[in-house]
Order: structure tokens, then sequence, then C-alpha cells
């Protein structure tokens, strides 16, 4: 394979890469802004039912309460989750890079042997590198998907606390 044939693929591929990386933390980017929004208005909406002059005790407090606890968990695990999605990224952007430069070092390794050294050295490396990126990649994904379980828990326990609050149901 020639080099340029080389560098083309390897473009593509890091292109493919950062496109997809790039859809998935705007994902969890866009879930952080909405679980916010729905805290803030969610707790606007209770104080406004629970202010001073209110002709109403608020009924399902507890549902309240355990959307703003899905809330604030699926905010803070879309957060680790676009962390952990972009150290994978700068992971495999390392091991490229090496893997660029070990595809130059094979020309060198002719008149210099000590590169070759360096070049199982830096395989090594990448190796490691790529496992535990494949691990927090999982671990990304996991805890996405979570946030995601939580941000839907969320919704449903702040249509039971509205559903007893505007209609009276289920406040036995």
């Amino acid at each position: 394979m020639e080099t340029n044939e080389f560098l083309d693929r390897l473009d593509s591929q890091l292109e493919k890469f950062q496109s997809l990386t790039g859809l998935r933390t705007a994902f969890y980017d866009k879930l952080i802004v909405l679980n916010g929004g729905t805290l803030a208005i969610s707790f606007t909406a209770a104080t406004s039912f629970h202010g001073p002059n209110a002709q109403w005790k608020l009924l399902g407090l507890s549902n309240l309460f355990s959307a703003w606890e899905l809330l604030i968990i699926a905010i803070v695990l879309s957060f680790i989750s676009n962390y952990l999605t972009l150290g994978v990224v700068t992971n495999q952007m390392a091991i490229m890079s090496n893997r660029l430069m070990n595809a130059y070092g094979v020309v060198w390794s002719k008149t210099a042997p000590e590169k070759t050294i360096e070049s199982e050295r830096q395989n090594q490396r990448s190796e490691r590198v790529l496992t535990g990126a494949k691990y927090s990649e999982k671990i990304a994904l996991w805890l996405g998907v979570i946030a995601q379980m939580c941000t839907v828990y969320a919704y449903i326990c702040l249509f039971k606390f509205a559903r007893m609050n505007l209609y009276g149901i289920g406040s036995r």
C-alpha cells in the first residue's frame, strides 16, 4: 500500500470516528440541557403551587422529589459519559498517530535498529491504551443508557405529580 493511500484511509477513518463521537456527545449535551431546564421549570411550578397564597397543599411530593433526584443523576451521568467519551477520542487519536509513526518507522528501521525497539515499545503502550479505551467506552455507553432511563422515569414521576395536583387523582 502506498503512503498516500494509507494516509487517505487513515484520514477517512478518523473523520468517521470524530463525526460519530461528535453526534454522541452532542446528544448527551442536549440531554443535560433538557434535564436542567426541566428541573428549573418543575421547581418554579412547585413553588408557585405551594406559595403563600396557594389554595391547596401539594400532593405527591415524593414523586416530585424523586423526579428531581433522577434529573440530577441523569445530568451527572451524562456529563461523565461525555467526559469518558472524549477521553476515548483522545486515546484513539494518540494510537492512530503512533501507528502512523510506526508505519514510517518501518522505513527508518532499515537504517536504525533502535527505531525498531522504540516502535515495539510504542506498540505495547498503544495496546494497553487501546484496552483501557475500550473499557472506558463501554462504561460511557452504559452511563449514557442509565442517564436516558433516569430521564424517562423522572418524566413519569413528574407526570404523576402533575396528575395528582391538577386532578386530585391518586391522592389516597
